[in-house]
């Protein structure tokens, strides 16, 4: 990947490598030694994350969620608005959630439609995170909250962070 490119997420499938960046994805069979840009690369506008639905990609860009197959680019945005997109997740029980700087959004349909999750709670830099049916998010105000229920209710467990907002976390 050129230096000059920002890489903004990076993904495993099978053997190859997917890089979202600052000018689209890339993709790597060997490792990192060589890049390509996948589908002939004509969307050219900043990828924040991409992930795998089914044998497609979907991606978050500042102009909205986008499938991608081997052939095109699909606009799948119906429902968000106010979008800086923070991260696109998907939990494989067929949930896309999808972090904004303005909330989260939830589709049930492999992204067709979008709703929002109660965005009086989910606002700004937020991170999610799945296993199974328990859903768990840290909020930009500096609250955790945690579904067992497939995202449908939340509960607030608390905050250890007293001045600072937490980027990012992960699952094991």
């Amino acid at each position: 990947i050129n230096t000059s490119k920002k890489i903004t997420n990076l993904i495993m499938r099978n053997d190859s490598i997917y890089a979202s960046t600052s000018s689209g994805i890339y993709f790597t069979t060997d490792y990192g030694n060589q890049w390509i840009h996948f589908n002939n690369y004509n969307f050219q506008r900043e990828v924040k994350n991409l992930d795998f639905l089914g044998n497609d990609l979907i991606i978050a860009s500042n102009t909205g969620v986008y499938k991608v197959d081997s052939q095109a680019w699909y606009s799948s945005s119906a429902g968000i608005y106010g979008i800086t997109p923070k991260s696109l997740d998907y939990t494989g029980n067929s949930d896309l959630f999808y972090c904004t700087s303005t909330g989260i959004f939830k589709s049930t349909n492999q992204g067709i439609d979008w709703f929002d999750l109660d965005l009086t709670r989910f606002w700004g830099e937020c991170t999610f995170i799945f296993n199974a049916n328990n859903y768990f998010i840290q909020s930009s105000d500096r609250l955790f909250y945690l579904s067992t229920d497939f995202g449908n209710n939340w509960i607030n467990t608390g905050s250890f962070i007293v001045h600072n907002t937490c980027l990012a976390f992960s699952k094991d």
